[in-house]
């Protein structure tokens, strides 16, 4: 005979138990047999072969048939019924849950949604390891805490995805795997509700906008009814080991997989439809990223919440719990990785483990394959052999509109044997004895190869500087500027003075950097050293800030990286203070090193800025750029929208040999 149970109690009798009972009688086997299970959630037979309770001798605990489902209701209501014995015939086969645990598919959606928990887990790794070693200790702070949660919380997915996911081999006991299988949900709510508190914070410090939830008490609320999931979570668990309510599982599963995402898929698209109206100022690289980071977390928790509604409908079923249990545990993953992958330390290179690097490999094969884009974007240019003849040698705007690569800059560093104190004014004078100066450095490497690159092509970038600050830290933090905003290094050329205009010209040439800013659309002002730029005290730089807004151009602050660490401790603890140095110029103690350029830019500045007779427009200068830098310091203070550092191993600095390249500039 086989046993079964009508309407078993896990909470009084374990499996073990059952099997126990039923050999004590005499019975073949035991048989599991749910009513609830069968009759609510279209149970497919077979789900919990591989069940045992945690104290359950293995070999007895586990049932020999799971025959909760529907089609078995009528047969127990018949042997219950029956005053005499009921005869059946009973023919071993394999259940569908088993065909599917045994099947090459179900074995890659295990190592799929593995490998993703792994790839959080290193992201989150490195990431925390740079806020270690920027702050020298473990603070705790939202990033940390979001980071270290994350942490932990993808260790154990990948741990229940490699090891025994969903019953399939029976190594974890029940109490395991109701532990590590619905852990999930309600520890993804509070790292959402952290990341959604901690981009407001971010937006509100920027100074571009103020945020609900950097208020106390919205910001204690929104994190506590995360806890209170958790916390339901836990109790749920913790009824399986006395007593088993449908009451209280009913109320889990409509609030940690349904509810909960529902409500933080809102939070997270009112405050993408927010920051849309606070963003304007903000640098267009910067403000893509924000806001695309921010809506992916609506969209992942949106369709965390629509798989959350069927959750329960699929878990029952083999194939169709395929489906929506791998959709659902794939996009808690890729939320993760996007949420983790915001959290950035200002100024601290972050390392790359190998599964990012294979990641990216694959990525950089897709985008090969593909047709190159031609579209409008800054980020994306044609290729520089065919830019560079649109414009005819002869031409005066075609000539100046040249500029150089990142790889050149690196080459007359080795060439020029330029050192760590050399001025940028003392690498001008190293070109004009080492080159022609009746022509420009782009004029003269035109046909020149760098790296596999062409040495010049049309500027992408116009780099504002201070000529006596020093040449490897303004490369430096051209590099850092490049790095933080995911520029093309290959499609990158800058619009140095020094590189691009004509030695014994320079008048002439001076006259057209108002239009060459308007064409070329983006602007960095190279800040050296950070607390008392340089580049702010010179006419000439502030000038082409005034052109760079009043043109539309993208503007952007760069730094070094030692500056950018500097500067990021100094945004934590006292914005108002940084602000404050960044913003105290005045173009009136403004130098130059010719008078004439003094005395030419604020005439250039009464014609287009004075209101009435007598007002030399240097009062509304001073608000222009001093706007202007602002809004350039929020785009490059966001914390989670920039990558202030490269993410690298950490050592490489602007002189490194292994960049040295050997080409025909060497033969000028």
């Amino acid at each position: 005979a086989i046993l079964i149970h009508p309407s078993p109690d896990i909470g009084v009798c374990s499996y073990a138990d059952h099997a126990e009972a039923a050999l004590r009688a005499g019975a073949l086997a035991w048989a599991l047999y749910y009513p609830y299970l069968a009759e609510q959630n279209d149970y497919v037979a077979g789900f919990q072969t591989n069940a045992w309770f945690y104290g359950d001798h293995r070999a007895i605990a586990e049932p020999a048939f799971d025959v909760t489902a529907r089609e078995a209701i009528p047969v127990i209501d018949a042997i219950a019924a029956s005053p005499e014995p009921v005869l059946g015939r009973v023919t071993p086969s394999l259940t569908h849950w088993e065909v599917m645990w045994s099947s090459p598919a179900f074995a890659v959606w295990q190592a799929a949604i593995a490998i993703q928990s792994l790839a959080v887990v290193e992201l989150a790794a490195c990431r925390l390891e740079s806020y270690v070693r920027l702050d020298g200790e473990i603070l705790l702070t939202i990033p940390t805490v979001l980071l270290a949660v994350e942490l932990l919380l993808n260790v154990v997915r990948a741990v229940y995805f490699a090891v025994d996911p969903w019953f399939s081999r029976g190594v974890f006991s029940f109490e395991a795997q109701t532990v590590l299988h619905t852990v999930t949900m309600p520890y993804a709510t509070l790292t959402t509700a952290l990341y959604c508190v901690y981009f407001e914070e971010a937006r509100s410090a920027a100074g571009v906008a103020p945020a609900v939830l950097t208020r106390p008490v919205w910001r204690r609320s929104v994190v506590l009814l995360a806890l209170v999931v958790i916390g339901l979570d836990m109790a749920v668990t913790l009824s399986f080991h006395w007593t088993y309510h449908p009451v209280v599982d009913s109320i889990y599963v409509l609030v940690s997989p349904a509810i909960m995402p529902v409500l933080m898929a809102l939070l997270s698209l009112l405050i993408a439809i927010r920051s849309r109206r606070g963003l304007e100022s903000i640098a267009l690289t910067v403000r893509s990223r924000l806001t695309r980071t921010i809506r992916l977390t609506a969209l992942f928790t949106a369709l965390s919440a629509a798989l959350g509604l069927v959750n329960l409908w699929g878990f029952w079923g083999p194939w169709r719990g395929f489906v929506v249990i791998g959709l659902q545990f794939s996009t808690l993953c890729w939320t993760s990785y996007q949420q983790v992958d915001a959290m950035h330390p200002m100024g601290v290179a972050v390392r790359i483990g190998p599964l990012r690097r294979l990641g990216e490999s694959m990525a950089a094969l897709v985008l090969r394959a593909l047709p190159a884009h031609t579209g409008a974007g800054r980020a994306f240019v044609q290729p520089a052999e065919d830019q560079a003849s649109r414009y005819a040698r002869n031409s005066e705007r075609g000539r100046l509109r040249l500029g150089v690569s990142i790889h050149v800059l690196h080459e007359l560093i080795s060439q020029l044997a330029i050192e760590d104190t050399h001025s940028t004014s003392d690498v001008s004078h190293m070109l004009r004895q080492h080159y022609l100066p009746s022509s420009a450095l782009t004029e003269q490497l035109a046909d020149i190869s760098v790296q596999g690159q062409p040495a010049t092509s049309d500027a992408t970038l116009f780099v504002s500087h201070a000529q006596s600050c020093t040449f490897v830290k303004l490369l430096a933090a051209v590099e850092a500027h490049v790095s933080m905003h995911k520029l093309d290094v290959s499609k990158t050329y800058l619009w140095l003075d020094i590189c691009c205009i004509r030695q014994d010209s320079v008048g002439s040439d001076v006259q057209e950097i108002a239009p060459l800013i308007a064409e070329i659309g983006s602007l960095v002002v190279v800040l050296d050293p950070w607390h008392a730029p340089v580049s702010l005290t010179r006419c000439w730089c502030l000038f082409e800030l005034l052109e760079a807004s009043l043109a539309g151009a993208e503007l952007n602050l760069a730094f070094a990286m030692d500056d950018q660490v500097a500067l990021g401790r100094a945004l934590a603890h006292n914005r108002p203070q940084v602000l404050a140095a960044l913003t105290s110029f005045d173009a009136r103690q403004a130098k130059a090193t010719m008078p004439a350029d003094l005395s030419m830019i604020f005439e250039a500045i009464k014609a287009r800025l004075s209101k009435e007779p007598g007002d030399d427009g240097i009062e509304t200068f001073n608000a222009l750029v001093h706007t202007a830098v602002q809004s350039a310091l929020a785009s490059y203070s966001w914390g989670i929208g920039s990558r202030n550092g490269a993410d690298s191993s950490p050592g490489r600095t602007a002189r490194d040999p292994s960049r040295r390249s050997k080409s025909r500039m060497r033969t000028l």
